[in-house]
């Protein structure tokens, strides 16, 4: 992800070819993310949008740049959440959920209830 990052990779002529094939692998640049139970979600740019996860799902989730996004996890379900840059992540998690947040930058909101855990380690010292 750095390497994109750094090298703006792929292009915004590679990034409109593949428009619509990127967000059913989880990829988001600058698009709306509606997921539910994605394993993976990346998102770049002014992506915006939700990302839902219950039962005994799994997931890695990726923020930078400008991305605002909503997780809700429910029951047993377990997320690791990368925030950089300028990213607004909210989580919400109830049950007896997971979450694991690496704030390398931007800004979380958080709100655990039940048994349910949201830990945040500070990656930005």
């Amino acid at each position: 992800m750095d390497f994109c990052v750094e090298n703006d990779y792929p292009s915004a002529q590679l990034r409109a070819e593949f428009a619509g094939l990127r967000q059913h692998f989880g990829i988001f640049m600058s698009d709306h993310i509606s997921v539910k139970s994605g394993k993976y979600v990346i998102a770049f740019g002014t992506s915006e949008g939700k990302a839902n996860y219950s039962g005994f799902d799994v997931a890695q989730i990726w923020t930078r740049d400008d991305t605002r996004l909503e997780v809700t996890t429910t029951d047993n379900a377990v997320v690791c959440i990368e925030v950089a840059d300028r990213a607004q992540v909210t989580i919400t998690a109830s049950g007896a959920a997971r979450v694991s947040v690496f704030l390398h930058g931007g800004t979380i909101t958080k709100n655990a209830t039940d048994k349910a855990t949201i830990k945040v380690i500070d990656k930005s010292e």
